[in-house]
């Protein structure tokens, strides 16, 4: 999985060729049951969120506090770690 990451790096793959590629994965592999995303702010604080692979799954985007976007019209109303 990391030499093929690399590869897609090194051969500019469209994101939405990465992105279904990982989805298929985190979507048959049985064993993996949380996620946790890594990222760095503006001011190069470096934050790590836990996602419940489900929830990773179903999400189109995400806020800065892990919580769905008002704009997501199917998830309306549900608060941040509430999973169905």
């Amino acid at each position: 999985l990391n030499l093929k990451s690399k590869s897609y790096q090194e051969t500019w793959a469209p994101m939405e060729e990465v992105e279904a590629e990982r989805r298929a994965y985190l979507t048959k592999e049985k064993r993996i049951k949380a996620v946790t995303v890594a990222f760095t702010d503006l001011e190069g604080r470096m934050h790590m969120l836990d996602y419940d692979k489900k929830y990773l799954l179903d999400a189109d985007q995400f806020t800065f506090d892990g919580s769905w976007p008002v704009s997501n019209p199917a998830r309306a109303g549900t608060q941040s770690g509430e999973f169905e």
